[in-house]
């Protein structure tokens, strides 16, 4: 407002630019009017944002901010707003006009428990029909809304093919992929059983709508071979002998059949004899005395040998005999030394026979037999033979009898190639099999060694170098002292081996005395016998002893008073050598004597340990040295499920 040039005008000449040219907005001249700050002309301001799509705010975006928006909105019919599954939605600013965004509008009704349609019900009216299939024996049903959600009502749907000859999976094929076949069978319920004996396996398969079991073996009735025929385990048990046999003639008595060594044979009767001169029918031909008997002369006189004699020597007879002749009708003249001639009742008495109150009694005592032509009395066994290391002769009712021999008892070990079993010898089935390495022979099959490695679960336990099913997971017996075999404790009541009581060295099994599983189960070097399968040294819990000791030789040498070391070291036939006994003898025996007098019975221990290097290769199971019981000692045995005796004492 001042005449700055002094040009005598006042701020004349004055413009400069103003507004802008972004956006909605133009740029204008500003003046200075009247000496003020001046004015805009032609140009326009920013504006408030609007829906557009125009920069009104001239910020360089358009409809920024959803300028006019956000409030509630519906564009479906008025009746179904808020209803069911329909709900408002807000005015969104799109493309500069208004829409209405996030609102649900009303669709075509679903069975989802849900109103889509928004006209107050749900689920209505929906399409019904059939659903599944009639194939095999699966059956079609109905299609229904129930409860939210498509049901096929009245459907019978596929279930797992099994063998039954019927389309169980209704896939139109009937037991295909032979359904619960192709998998190990047995005639037991127990797999372990299915390879005891003579028993083996099979394989089971879908046949016919059955499950069969192809190619196995079962038990057949016992018979008298040296086998398990019945697999239980036992071998020649059970067997309905018993029948008489042989003759009754003469000396004759009849025996009892009896399986020996898997041969049936005729034991506890008399057989027939050569004749003698002794009034008996020896040969059991309903004849006595018959034939030549007595040789060089002689005669066979009043059931003994006479010889011959001249009346007129002066010692015709040795004392107290007499010479006498006539005797033979047949050799009128001949002589022979008799009797004394007594009158004993009216008979001269026999060889081995005194008269007594006018009785021949025999002076020949109960079990021995007189040799009448020597007038002798000698044992009933002599010169009776029966079959060696399998029976022997025993005197039965004061005559000879082959009987078996208890191989049980000391002295009476079975021979080479032959095991006790039952108290009597049978074949060994091992003796001439030879493993491969890491394998061992039991009842003449080979099996695999538990190694290591092998890891079982805790319901498990390794057989055979295979987990299977420990029957004695979980099972607490009610008495501390006892222990679990086979799932169950022998003491507990109610069970198998309550009341049963077992000779020594046997053991209770499933209610029968059985033999220790481990006694001819050799196992190969750092290997030891457990529950009848061998297992290696340090490898599983089953390998620990109970008593945490120790096998082989260690403490042989400890001193007179060391325990008698029990354990019996088994190497041949599956590798490495064998002892039949740790320690010096002198040491076990007398340890056996203390052991004896203390009345403690030796149990045999399940646990044979294999050898080690520089053992002296003696077959010790050819003759097993094992600690018996005192005399007058019980003899109830029992196993572990290792085949241990329980140790006491």
């Amino acid at each position: 407002n001042l005449d700055d040039d002094c040009d005598g005008a006042t701020d004349e000449g004055l413009t400069r630019p103003c507004g802008t040219d972004g956006g909605a907005a133009a740029r204008g001249a500003r003046a200075c009017p009247g000496g003020g700050g001046g004015s805009s002309d032609g140009g326009s301001e920013p504006q408030p944002e609007l829906c557009d799509l125009l920069d009104n705010d001239c910020d360089g975006s358009t409809d920024e901010g959803n300028p006019g928006g956000g409030a509630d909105c519906y564009t479906g019919p008025a009746a179904t707003r808020g209803v069911g599954v329909c709900e408002d939605g807000v005015t969104q600013c799109t493309r500069g006009t208004f829409v209405c965004s996030g609102e649900t509008l009303p669709r075509t009704e679903d069975c989802n428990g849900l109103d889509d349609d928004c006209d107050g019900l749900t689920d209505e009216s929906l399409p019904v029909g059939s659903c599944g299939t009639d194939e095999g024996e699966c059956t079609a049903g109905t299609r229904e809304c129930i409860a939210g959600a498509w049901a096929c009502d009245g459907e019978l749907g596929p279930t797992t093919e099994i063998c039954d000859l019927l389309d169980n999976d209704c896939d139109a094929a009937t037991d295909e992929g032979n359904p619960g076949g192709a998998v190990p069978c047995g005639w037991s319920p127990d797999p372990l059983a299915w390879d005891l004996g003579l028993c083996e396996p099979g394989i089971a398969n879908c046949e016919v709508g059955t499950i069969v079991c192809t190619g196995v073996i079962g038990p057949a009735p016992e018979e008298c071979n040296g086998l398990d025929d019945d697999c239980n385990g036992l071998i020649d048990d059970g067997l309905s002998l018993g029948e008489p046999c042989g003759l009754d003639e003469g000396a004759c008595d009849p025996g009892r059949l009896q399986c020996v060594g898997g041969a049936t044979e005729c034991v506890g009767g008399t057989i027939p004899d050569l004749e003698i001169c002794d009034c008996n029918d020896n040969d059991c031909d309903a004849e006595t005395d018959e034939g030549d008997l007595c040789g060089g002369g002689a005669v066979c006189l009043d059931c003994s040998c006479a010889m011959p004699c001249d009346p007129h020597d002066e010692f015709p007879c040795p004392d107290p005999k007499v010479c006498e002749c006539d005797l033979v009708p047949e050799r009128p003249e001949d002589c022979f030394c008799v009797g004394s001639g007594v009158d004993c009742g009216g008979v001269r008495c026999a060889a081995c026979q005194e008269c007594v109150a006018d009785v021949c009694v025999d002076t020949c005592p109960d079990c021995e037999a007189c040799q009448a032509a020597t007038g002798e009395c000698t044992d009933v066994c002599e010169g009776v033979e029966c079959t060696p290391g399998i029976t022997e002769c025993a005197c039965v009712a004061n005559e000879p009898s082959c009987e078996a021999i208890n191989c049980y008892l000391p002295g009476r070990e079975c021979p080479e190639g032959f095991r006790c079993e039952a108290a009597a010898c049978v074949e060994d089935p091992c003796y001439t099999v030879s493993c491969p390495p890491g394998q061992f022979c039991r009842d003449g099959d080979c099996f695999d060694v538990c190694e290591a490695g092998v890891t079982c679960a805790t319901d498990e336990i390794c057989v055979d170098g295979t987990c299977v099913d420990d029957p004695c997971s979980g099972v607490v017996c009610v008495n501390p002292d006892d222990v679990c075999v086979d799932g169950y404790c022998p003491d507990d009541p109610g069970s198998p081996c309550e009341t049963v009581e077992c000779p020594w060295p046997q053991v209770c099994r499933d209610g029968l005395c059985v033999d220790d599983p481990c006694a001819y189960i050799e196992c190969p070097a750092g290997s030891s016998c457990e529950r009848g399968t061998c297992v290696e040294l340090g490898g599983s819990d089953a390998d620990a002893d109970a008593d945490g000791g120790t096998d082989g030789d260690a403490g042989a040498d400890a001193g007179e008073d060391a325990p008698l070391d029990r354990t019996r070291v088994l190497g041949t036939g599956a590798g490495g050598c064998s002892c039949r006994t740790s320690g010096n003898e002198s040491r076990a025996s007398s340890a056996l004597l203390l052991l004896l007098a203390a009345g403690i019975v030796l149990a045999w221990r399940r646990r044979r340990t294999a050898p080690t290097a520089g053992c002296s290769n003696v077959a010790a199971r050819r003759s097993p040295e094992r600690a018996r019981p005192v005399e007058g000692q019980p003899r109830r045995n029992r196993s572990s499920p290792s085949g241990d005796s329980a140790e006491h004492g």
